[in-house]
């Protein structure tokens, strides 16, 4: 037997006899569940189970433990797959004020780490933002001292992302969580990247100026963008792009991913002066943020970048405005020369691409839509993703092929001819 499993046993033991009673009452019905329990029938066990007087305690006890204690000198038996199905199902019927209070009470006692770890399991159903005193508390040892690794700070932030999904009113406690409870604070700021809400963006872009979490806030700022709504990713940008100074090498390479899904190509000019300055050990990451910028694939040399980008800035300047306006030409094959030359091209490529959009929605020649298709497959924007899955039904198989294939070449999806099922898949990229 490990010696996390003599401790739990050790602690259930010292349970008061009526607790203990009544934990036994939950233990025995969750052992007797019949194997053959499924869908419905789990959940009505389950709403029984989170009904019966100790309920809470025996719930914890065996969560804590993992097993069935052992009968003499038996080993613990593990539990069935039902009986894990249903002490899952258990935990969110429990009534939560009842939760709180006796999570709370409990903890005066000094429990073990393994049933601490229960509680905070537990609390991902039942903590809000009201609660983070106490999850901090449960993460404590004996002294009082926060862990800046283990299970329990693993599941502090495990649980901070379930009461970020459903309690906004925690992005308001992070101050709270920075004064009182530092040394968990840089894993608070990645529960708020792990929980997928765009709505943490504007925190994270504040806790840049933080120096002990600029770092992870970064990284963070990168894993949420691509959901940010456009009209918000400028003004982070802007948040973002000094950090490409930075003195060390992971604070630029943080920066340059968030940039790269922030989609900011204000930042090229910069990328390309950072490059121009860095050691030969630090430039893969800026080139490969300016190709993905950029959809360019120039050699890995400083000059090409720096001339490739003055000349671009030079044609949106004196001939894009032409280009764009020969979309709208009578004559096909004009229409098709300005697809091929606007897509050429890898600066202002949204814009870019808005134009060509409009080719493949509106233009009555199937041949011409099926080079819009192409044109946005060269530039690679984004822009174009919704109106390329809708020409999947496009009454031109030819159009529907192409659109296809750009579809796949940009995101490096490969779905079938379906454009509900990429509706769907784009919906989640954004």
């Amino acid at each position: 037997m490990t010696a996390l499993k003599t401790l739990v046993l050790a602690a259930l033991a010292a349970i008061a006899p009526a607790e203990a009673g009544a934990a036994d009452e939950f233990a025995s019905a969750l052992r007797g569940a019949e194997p053959e329990l499924r869908g419905k029938q789990l959940e009505t066990r389950a709403a029984e189970l989170a009904l019966l007087p100790g309920s809470i305690a025996g719930w914890l006890e065996i969560q804590a433990a993992g097993a069935w204690p052992p009968v003499g000198d038996g080993a613990p038996e593990p539990l069935s797959a039902v009986q894990n199905d249903l002490l899952a199902r258990v935990a969110p019927k429990l009534a939560r004020e009842e939760v709180l209070l006796y999570v709370a009470e409990r903890l005066g006692s000094a429990p073990e780490p393994a049933w601490r770890g229960a509680a905070l399991d537990l609390l991902h159903w039942h903590g809000s933002s009201a609660e983070l005193p106490l999850l901090v508390d449960l993460v404590k040892d004996p002294d009082g001292k926060l862990p800046a690794e283990g299970p329990l700070f693993r599941g502090f932030q495990d649980t901070l992302v379930e009461i970020v999904r459903r309690d906004a009113r925690i992005y308001g406690r992070f101050a709270w969580i920075s004064e009182n409870a530092p040394a968990l604070y840089p894993c608070a700021v990645h529960a708020l990247g792990l929980a997928g809400e765009p709505e943490a963006l504007p925190y994270l872009a504040g806790m840049l100026e933080n120096r002990t979490v600029s770092r992870v806030a970064l990284q963070e700022i990168s894993r949420l963008a691509p959901r940010a709504p456009q009209a918000s990713r400028a003004g982070l940008a802007d948040r973002v792009r000094p950090y490409l100074e930075a003195s060390d090498k992971a604070t630029r390479g943080h920066a340059i991913r968030a940039l790269v899904a922030l989609r900011d190509e204000r930042a090229v000019p910069d990328l390309i002066a950072v490059v121009e300055g860095e050691d030969r050990g630090g430039r893969d990451a800026v080139y490969a943020g300016l190709r993905e910028l950029t959809g360019q694939k120039l050699p890995e040399q400083s000059a090409r970048w720096r001339s490739w980008y003055d000349e671009e800035r030079r044609w949106l300047e004196t001939d894009a405005t032409a280009e764009l306006d020969a979309l709208g030409s009578a004559d096909e094959a004009r229409v098709v020369a300005a697809i091929r030359a606007i897509s050429s091209h890898g600066l202002e490529r949204d814009r870019l691409a808005d134009g060509i959009v409009r080719v493949l929605r509106e233009h009555p020649s199937a041949a011409v839509r099926a080079q819009a298709c192409l044109g946005l497959e060269r530039l690679r924007s984004r822009a174009g993703l919704d109106a390329l899955a809708q020409a999947l039904s496009d009454s031109e198989a030819t159009v529907g092929n192409q659109a296809l294939q750009a579809l796949r070449s940009i995101t490096g999806l490969d779905l079938p001819w379906d454009a509900n099922a990429w509706r769907a898949a784009l919906a989640k990229l954004e």
